[in-house]
């Protein structure tokens, strides 16, 4: 179990080091903009699924997510990201209510459900 253990640990952090941060050539980074919500993230990109999924709840809800860092990131830098990212997210509760984040989740749930039935009718045409 050890082994196994320390197996994944060097397979997360080769994975973690060789991580390129991930740009949006239209943003600009700390985030400034008043008009749109928009939240830092950093860390090990989530499988495309989620990904998509995620990223097309947000369109429909108003809401950007931008990659600035991979997973080794410093602590000035996890600061900056965290007082970005509480900002929005006191905008995003005036906006969509206290607890905005469940029911976000939950459409991207229902997202990956629908984006997977579909991938699996059109495999059958």
């Amino acid at each position: 179990m050890k082994a196994l253990f320390a197996v994944f640990s060097l397979l997360l952090l080769f994975a973690c080091g060789n991580q390129p941060a991930r740009k949006n050539e239209n943003t600009h980074f700390p985030v400034k903009d008043t008009a749109g919500l928009r939240l830092l993230i950093t860390g090990i990109p989530p499988v495309p699924e989620y990904e998509n999924a995620r990223d097309t709840i947000a369109r429909k809800w108003g809401i950007q997510f931008i990659w600035v860092a991979g997973c080794i990131v410093s602590e000035k830098l996890a600061d900056s990201i965290d007082r970005c990212n509480l900002e929005m997210e006191k905008r995003m509760q005036e906006k969509y209510g206290k607890d905005w984040y469940l029911q976000f989740d939950k459409d991207i749930r229902n997202q990956i459900i629908a984006d997977s039935l579909r991938n699996h009718i059109s495999k059958k045409l």
